[in-house]
C-alpha cells in the first residue's frame, strides 16, 4: 500500500503527491489537522477534475473523503485502526498494584466493519471523517452543480462553424469547427477520441485540454478528414 490510494492514476501521481507533500508539510510545521485534512480533499478533487473525472455525489461523499483518510493515516495524521475508549478510569491510587491501562486503545479488528477506501473502519470513525469535511463536500457539490449547468447550456447551442470576426479561434472553437466538419455529435466525439463525455462536453465550453488530450483530437479528426490536422492551444 503506497502513500497514494490506489485508485488514483499514475499519471497525476507525481504532481498530486507533491501537492500533498507540501501539506504534510504545513501539518509538521503544526498547522491543524481538520485545515490539513480539507486541504487535502481539495488537492485531490482539483486532481481528479482536471482528469476528467465526474465529480458524482458517490466520489466527492465517498471516494475522495476514502483518499483523503489514507493520506492521513500513510502520513501518521491519524492512528490506524482507529481509536476508542478503553472504559478505564483515568484515576489510580498510589498504592493500586494493578498496571495503568491506556485511555484509549485501538478498536479490535472484529468491530472494523466499514469499508472505507483501503481501510475498513467503524461507522463512527467515517462519519466523523465526513464531518471533518463536510464544508468541502459541500463546496464541490456546488461546482459540480455549476458545471453541468455549463454544460448543459453549451451542448444546447449548434457548434461553431468558424470563429467569430476578428477574433482569433480558440481550442474550444477549433474542436467545435473540425467537429462540425465531420458531423459528430459530442457523443460521437468522445467515442473517437477515447475520451470521457464530460471532458468532451468541458473542452467544448471552454476548458483548455491538457496536450495528451489535444493529441487524442488531432489524430481522430485526421482520420476522418483524411488530411492532418494540427489544433493550436489557445485561450
Amino acid at each position: 500500500m503506497g502513500d497514494l490510494p490506489s485508485d488514483i492514476p499514475a499519471r497525476i501521481g507525481t504532481t498530486l503527491r507533491a501537492r500533498l507533500l507540501r501539506i504534510h508539510s504545513k501539518k509538521l510545521e503544526g498547522a491543524p489537522l481538520d485545515t490539513c485534512l480539507r486541504e487535502v480533499y481539495d488537492v485531490f478533487a482539483t486532481a481528479l477534475r482536471d482528469d476528467g473525472e465526474e465529480l458524482t455525489n458517490n466520489v466527492l461523499c465517498e471516494r475522495i473523503p476514502a483518499q483523503a483518510f489514507h493520506w492521513a493515516v500513510v502520513k501518521q495524521w491519524l492512528p490506524y485502526p482507529p481509536l476508542q475508549h478503553s472504559g478505564r478510569s483515568p484515576v489510580y491510587f498510589l498504592n493500586d498494584p494493578r498496571p495503568r491501562q491506556p485511555r484509549f486503545v485501538p478498536v479490535p479488528d472484529h468491530k472494523l466493519n466499514v469499508q472505507f477506501g483501503e481501510y475498513r473502519i467503524t461507522d463512527w470513525c467515517k462519519a466523523d471523517i465526513l464531518k471533518r469535511l463536510s464544508s468541502r463536500i459541500a463546496f464541490w457539490q456546488a461546482e459540480a452543480l455549476e458545471a453541468l449547468e455549463a454544460l448543459e447550456r453549451s451542448s444546447a447551442q449548434p457548434p461553431s462553424i468558424q470563429a467569430s470576426k476578428g477574433r482569433a479561434e480558440t481550442t474550444a472553437d477549433q474542436i467545435n469547427r473540425l467537429r462540425a466538419e465531420c458531423r459528430w455529435t459530442i457523443e460521437d466525439l468522445a467515442e473517437k477520441t477515447g475520451l470521457g463525455l464530460r471532458s468532451v462536453q468541458r473542452h467544448i465550453a471552454g476548458s483548455t485540454p491538457y496536450d495528451r488530450n489535444i493529441t487524442a483530437y488531432e489524430r481522430a479528426f485526421s482520420k476522418q478528414l483524411k488530411k492532418q490536422i494540427v489544433i493550436h492551444k489557445m485561450a
